[in-house]
C-alpha cells in the first residue's frame, strides 16, 4: 500500500511539473529590417510611351549630341590631345626662347670677333710704328748717343745741323714713348676682346646644343600627338574635328553667359557689340562689327587665304606652324612684326576686353596662353587647332579663353570694311583640306 501511495504521488508531481513547462502561445514576432539597399521606385513612363525600354531606338552616339553612349570617351581623347598640344605648345615656347637668345647670342659674338680683330689690327700697327721710329732714332742718333748735344757741337762741322737732329731724336722719344702706351693698351684689349670672344662662342655653342635637344623635346612631343591620332577610328577623328571646331570653352572674368554667348556667330552682341548679319558666310558684305585698321584687314584676308590649307612640318623648327606662329605669319604679312609665341604675345602686346575686339585682334587660349587664333570679326577666328594641321574658321569660344591682344593698337580703323569671303561652306568640320599651293612654300596635302 505504501509503494502504491508514493508512486501515485511521484506520478501527480511528474504531471504537475510537465503542465508547468507547457509552451505558451507563439508570439509573431516584428520583421527585421532589411539589409538589402534601397530601391528607387522606378521614374515614371510618359504619358503615351511604352514602358520597355527595349523597345525604343537606339540613338547612334556622335559628338553634337552630348549625354550619347561614346561622348565621354571622345572628349576624354580630345582632352588627351590638347594635353599633348599644350605640352608641345610649352616645348615650342622654349624652343623659339633659346632660338631668340641663340640669335643674340650670334651677333654678340660677331661684334666680340670684329671689334677683337680691330684691337689686333690696331696692335700690329703700333708695334710696326714702334719698330720705325725706334730704327729712326738710332739712324740718327748712332755714334752720338752717348754724347751731349753741347759734345757733338763741338765736334760737329754744322752746328745747326747737330740742333735739328737732337729736336727730332726727342720728339722721336716722345712718339715711341706715346706707342709704347698705346701698344700696352692695345695689348690689354686684344686680350680682352679675346677672352670674351672665346666666352662667346661657349656659350653659343652651349645654346645650340640647347636648341637641338630642345627641338628634339618638340619633335617627341609632336610624334606623340601623331601616334594618337594614327592610332584612332575614322570616325574618332571626326568626332574629335568637330569638338575641336565646335567644343564649348570658358571665359575668364565675363560671365556665366559668355561662354555661350560666344559660341555663336554673332552672339557678341550680347557682351555689348554692335548686332551684325554674318557676312562672312555670305563673303562681299559690309559688316558693321568693330572696323579693322588696314594693318588688321591684311592680316584677317592672309588668315583666311590658309583656310584648309594643309602644311609640312618644317625641317629646322618642328613647331613652325602652330597657332602662335600661324598669327604671327599673318601679321609679319601685313607687314608688322609680333611676338612668335602665345605666352610672348600675351606679355608684350597690348590687352583689349572680349566686349571690343575688332577684326585683326589676337586670342589667347588656355592659363598659359599656349593657344592663339586671329578674330575675323561675327564671333569667329581663324586658328590652328594642332601643330601642323590647316588652318579653320572656328567660334571664338572653341577653347577656354584668356584674353585678347590687339597688335596695331593706336593704329585707325578703317572707314569702311568688306569681310573677304571664306573658301567653301562655313564652319563644316568635314570638309578636306584644299590641296597645297606650290606658290606658297612648304605646304603640302594633308
Amino acid at each position: 500500500m505504501a509503494r502504491r501511495r508514493v508512486r501515485k504521488v511521484c506520478v501527480l508531481a511528474l504531471v504537475a511539473s510537465t503542465g508547468l513547462a507547457l509552451p505558451a502561445p507563439c508570439a509573431v514576432a516584428a520583421p527585421a529590417p532589411s539589409t538589402a539597399p534601397h530601391r528607387a521606385p522606378d521614374r515614371p513612363t510618359a504619358p503615351n510611351s511604352s514602358p520597355n525600354l527595349t523597345t525604343e531606338p537606339h540613338q547612334p552616339a556622335g559628338p553634337g549630341r552630348a549625354g550619347q553612349p561614346g561622348m565621354g570617351s571622345v572628349g576624354a581623347l580630345l582632352a588627351e590631345l590638347q594635353t599633348h598640344y599644350r605640352a608641345a605648345g610649352e616645348a615650342s615656347e622654349r624652343y623659339h626662347v633659346i632660338e631668340k637668345k641663340l640669335t643674340r647670342q650670334r651677333r654678340t659674338t660677331q661684334r666680340l670677333v670684329a671689334r677683337l680683330a680691330e684691337a689686333r689690327a690696331e696692335l700690329a700697327d703700333a708695334r710696326n710704328g714702334a719698330g720705325r721710329l725706334a730704327r729712326q732714332r738710332y739712324r740718327h742718333g748712332i755714334g752720338f748717343t752717348s754724347f751731349s748735344p753741347y759734345v757733338r757741337m763741338l765736334l760737329s762741322d754744322n752746328p745747326s745741323r747737330v740742333l735739328d737732329e737732337d729736336h727730332e731724336l726727342r720728339r722721336a722719344d716722345g712718339r715711341i714713348a706715346a706707342l709704347e702706351a698705346r701698344l700696352a693698351d692695345t695689348e690689354v684689349t686684344a686680350d680682352f676682346y679675346a677672352t670674351r670672344a672665346r666666352q662667346a662662342l661657349s656659350r653659343q655653342q652651349s645654346l645650340a646644343d640647347r636648341r637641338k635637344r630642345q627641338r628634339n623635346v618638340v619633335r617627341d612631343r609632336l610624334a606623340t600627338v601623331q601616334r594618337l591620332l594614327a592610332s584612332l577610328s575614322t570616325d574618332q577623328l571626326a568626332a574629335i574635328r568637330q569638338l575641336e571646331t565646335y567644343g564649348s570653352g570658358t571665359v575668364r572674368g565675363v560671365g556665366a553667359q559668355a561662354p555661350g554667348a560666344l559660341f555663336t556667330p554673332g552672339a557678341l552682341d550680347t557682351l555689348g557689340a554692335p548686332s551684325a548679319d554674318d557676312a562672312l558666310s555670305a563673303g562681299g558684305t559690309p559688316t558693321t562689327d568693330r572696323l579693322p585698321s588696314a594693318e588688321g584687314a591684311r592680316a584677317v584676308r592672309y588668315a583666311i587665304d590658309q583656310v584648309d590649307m594643309a602644311y609640312a612640318r618644317s625641317a629646322g623648327d618642328p613647331a613652325a606652324h602652330d597657332s602662335a606662329g600661324f598669327t604671327a605669319r599673318g601679321w609679319a604679312h601685313a607687314g608688322r612684326d609680333i611676338p612668335r609665341t602665345g605666352p610672348q604675345q600675351w606679355r608684350r602686346l597690348p590687352h583689349v576686353p572680349l566686349t571690343q575686339l575688332r577684326p585683326g585682334d589676337l586670342v589667347l587660349y588656355f592659363p598659359g596662353a599656349t593657344h592663339a587664333a586671329l578674330y575675323i570679326g561675327q564671333g569667329r577666328v581663324v586658328h590652328v587647332p594642332r601643330p601642323g594641321a590647316a588652318a579653320r574658321v572656328s567660334p571664338i569660344a572653341t577653347n577656354p579663353l584668356l584674353g585678347a591682344v590687339r597688335p596695331d593698337a593706336g593704329r585707325r580703323a578703317l572707314h569702311q570694311y568688306t569681310a573677304p569671303r571664306l573658301p567653301g561652306a562655313r564652319l563644316d568640320p568635314a570638309r578636306p583640306a584644299r590641296p597645297a599651293r606650290p606658290a606658297q612654300g612648304t605646304r603640302a596635302a594633308r
